[in-house]
């Protein structure tokens, strides 16, 4: 099979959205767990979701901007197991809004303090045991469990 655009490069851009996906998942598998029976979770798993998030929302872009490396990705991504028959432009479109539903449930849910510049509320410091970081029960991440369970289903569904 011969792809529009070199096969490293196509491999790399194909490793680089299925490891953003992979990332996503888990975090948010993470949270769910670190949540469940009332339990909590760190602030720096939370952070990390938000980052990989904005990750794959870049890479969908880069990809996207470029139609021979958007093509060659699609045929990659068709060509593995699993894959045939998905339409992995549309695939992507719904990650990527699902990713950025999670960014906006973050910024719903998250401590932010206000004023300019605004500043996340996450961490604090004691003189005897240095930075200490927030948790965060399911219910202070309401809005992001429900876009977390939304990311989540969408990967059973594909």
């Amino acid at each position: 099979m011969t792809f529009p655009i070199g096969e490293p490069v196509t491999q790399v851009w194909y490793q680089a959205l299925v490891n953003d996906v992979t990332n996503i998942q888990g975090y948010c598998v993470a949270i769910q767990n670190a949540t469940a029976n009332s339990g909590t979770v760190i602030c720096t798993t939370v952070r990390s979701l938000a980052v990989a998030c904005t990750q794959l929302q870049a890479d969908i872009t880069f990809v996207g901007d470029n139609s021979l490396l958007t093509s060659a990705v699609e045929a990659y991504f068709n060509a593995q197991p699993g894959w045939s028959g998905i339409n992995v432009g549309s695939e992507f479109t719904t990650l990527s809004s699902l990713a950025g539903a999670i960014l906006t449930a973050l910024g719903q849910d998250y401590p932010v303090a206000t004023g300019s510049p605004a500043y996340l509320l996450d961490t604090s410091f004691s003189s005897t045991t240095g930075l200490v970081y927030r948790t965060f029960s399911a219910t202070q991440l309401s809005h992001t469990m429900t876009a977390i369970a939304n990311f989540l289903a969408e990967l059973t569904t594909s």
